[in-house]
């Protein structure tokens, strides 16, 4: 048996960045054996536990395995210490037989077999312990892994609920559009429905338009027929006139033996109807009466001859409507009007006229001021005439309407 005889062991462990673990134990045989007791590694492990109790809470599987490598720790304490009374034991049996060369080898041999037995058992410990370790170090990643894909998982919900909130708006805007769109088709629809009445009011118009033309035409040439038969009678008139003021001059007569020819020239004459004769001293030979313009590019529209005073009403483009004197060519009054005067009539007391405002005007004749605008007309007014005795008036405008008001009561009422 050697002298001495000594077994070291130092195992390390890590928990974390702020507990650590060490742990070492020496065993020897001889003067230098010295054996850690069990009483002292369990106050150490309480010691520990109590100072790390806080530190430790997260990591309950770390100190689980920390326990259980204590228990192995005891266990090879224990194991150490029946070791070395089994050592006590060969050395003392060893001591007895020290004169037996031939037992010294087989105790060596024991001591050396316990040795290894206890290496293998703290080697193994060992190994557990180190995996262990490496189970809880692959727990704690698996939880920080686990943390991660939570959070990605809550990150991705929240994208999800974004998603369907805007997905659920642009529902509502395709939803108004296509409420847009239907009402704007409809809108469409009416107006297509409209411009094709007004393309077929537009035709039946061009039509009646045509047809009016076409009357306006025939009437024109029927009073041009009728013109030039006017003027070829009146030429016959005046050459007939010139023939009996000549025999006249001449002293050409039936009774006093003249010439047969011009004397029948004469009678052809003396028995010309009256009417005719009439006509032609009648017919102005000369310019009576001139009506300046109003000035600037105002036209004349409408003239009208009164029936009971000696007047006559000139309307202007511009609104103005002139009274003047039929036998002195004076200007009377002016009557203003708010739109073009295209119709007049008058019965000595008041003044009437058919505005291009599409209302027809009733003027005072002494006072010359606005009394009333009649309203109702969809066009300008062509035509008005005094009806009834003063009583009333007629209109006619460009919307191919008459109509008859009563002007004798306040509410000027159309009938």
């Amino acid at each position: 048996i050697s002298p001495s005889l000594s077994l070291s062991l130092s195992p390390t462990l890590t928990l974390s960045p702020s507990l650590s673990l060490s742990r070492s134990r020496s065993l020897g045989l001889g003067p230098g054996l010295v054996a850690m007791d069990a009483a002292v590694v369990a106050r150490i492990h309480a010691g520990v536990k109590a100072r790390n109790l806080v530190e430790t809470q997260p990591y309950e599987g770390i100190l689980l395995s920390y326990g259980q490598l204590l228990a192995s720790t005891a266990k090879l304490g224990r194991d150490n210490k029946t070791l070395q009374a089994k050592l006590v034991i060969a050395r003392h049996e060893a001591s007895e037989a020290m004169a037996a060369e031939g037992q010294t080898s087989g105790l060596q041999r024991r001591v050396n077999d316990l040795q290894e037995e206890l290496a293998v058992k703290y080697k193994k410990d060992a190994e557990e312990a180190n995996t262990k370790l490496e189970l809880t170090t692959q727990v704690l990643t698996l939880k920080g892994q686990l943390e991660e894909s939570t959070t990605l998982v809550a990150t991705l919900k929240a994208s999800l609920v974004a998603a369907q909130e805007r997905e659920a708006d642009l529902s509502a805007k395709v939803t108004d559009l296509m409420s847009d769109n239907e009402l704007m088709r409809v809108e469409v629809e009416s107006l297509r429905d409209m411009l094709t009445k007004a393309e077929e009011r537009a035709r039946a118009a061009e039509a009646e338009n045509v047809a009016l033309v076409d009357r306006i035409v025939k009437e024109k040439d029927a009073a041009a027929a009728q013109i030039n038969e006017m003027n070829a009678l009146v030429e016959l008139l005046q050459n007939q006139l010139k023939v009996r003021d000549n025999a006249e001059a001449a002293g050409v007569g039936v009774g006093d033996g003249g010439d047969p020819a011009s004397a029948a020239s004469a009678a052809s004459v003396l028995s010309t109807p009256s009417t005719y004769h009439g006509m032609l001293q009648s017919l102005p030979s000369s310019v009576r009466v001139r009506v300046p313009p109003p000035g600037g590019d105002a036209s004349c529209n409408a003239v009208r001859f009164g029936d009971v005073d000696r007047t006559f009403l000139v309307g202007f483009s511009d609104g103005g409507i002139k009274v003047f004197d039929n036998a002195t060519g004076d200007e009377k009054r002016v009557l203003h009007a708010p739109g073009a005067a295209l119709g007049l009539d008058t019965c000595g007391e008041w003044v009437l006229a058919g505005l291009g405002d599409k209302s027809v005007g009733l003027w005072s004749m002494k006072s010359g001021r606005l009394r009333q605008r009649l309203l109702g007309h969809g066009g300008v007014v062509h035509a008005v005439r005094f009806c009834h005795g003063g009583r009333g008036c007629v209109s006619g405008g460009a919307d191919r309407c008459l109509r008859i008001w009563d002007i004798s009561r306040p509410t000027y009422a159309c009938r």
